[in-house]
């Protein structure tokens, strides 16, 4: 998997879990209206398709959509 493929389907995720297709990796991730539970279905969808752990708090930690996408790509490439 490239980074790219990562970001594409992280960014595909997020915009269809929160309806808000202007999304992009400078909205800071608790301004984008993602609920608590929309986060832990994300990251489950995102550890099938990827086959690695995310632990969903972490989307409630990093601050922007850049950095999230940024950290599934390291967990990406850790795996």
């Amino acid at each position: 998997m490239t980074a790219k493929t990562i970001q594409q389907f992280a960014m595909e995720q997020l915009r269809e879990k929160t309806g808000d297709m202007t999304i992009d990796g400078s909205n800071r991730l608790r301004d984008t209206g993602l609920s608590s539970l929309d986060a832990v279905v994300m990251c489950g969808d995102i550890e099938d398709h990827f086959n690695v752990e995310i632990d969903p708090v972490i989307v409630f930690e990093i601050e922007t959509v850049k950095e999230l996408l940024d950290k599934l790509i390291a967990l990406e490439t850790e795996g």
